[in-house]
């Protein structure tokens, strides 16, 4: 079962983790420049706004650092969001036909 066998959602889905790690890369990079702040800010945006977010990151050195549940969570949102945007654009094409 190649690729092209795949649904839209499960193509988007893993478009998402891909996505996902190659921003994590960028992050892990320490970059100090502009590019990477806003990078890092978008990565883990839907984390700061959970009420309990001390499960998720911890401080070092005044900056917060995610947890491995954070990376997982974080994953998982990536991995939904591109498995919904799949969704989508299956419908799309199917409505096409």
């Amino acid at each position: 079962m190649g690729w092209k066998d795949w649904s839209y959602w499960l193509k988007g889905g893993i478009i998402g983790l891909i996505l996902f790690f190659l921003v994590l890369i960028i992050v892990s990079l320490k970059l100090n420049s502009d590019f990477a702040f806003i990078v890092y800010f978008l990565l883990w945006m839907p984390l700061l706004f959970l009420e309990d977010s001390a499960l998720f990151f911890y401080q070092i050195e005044g900056y917060p650092q995610p947890t491995i549940l954070g990376i997982v969570c974080i994953g998982i949102v990536y991995f939904l969001v591109g498995s919904l945007l799949g969704w989508i654009v299956g419908k799309v094409k199917s409505r096409n036909q």
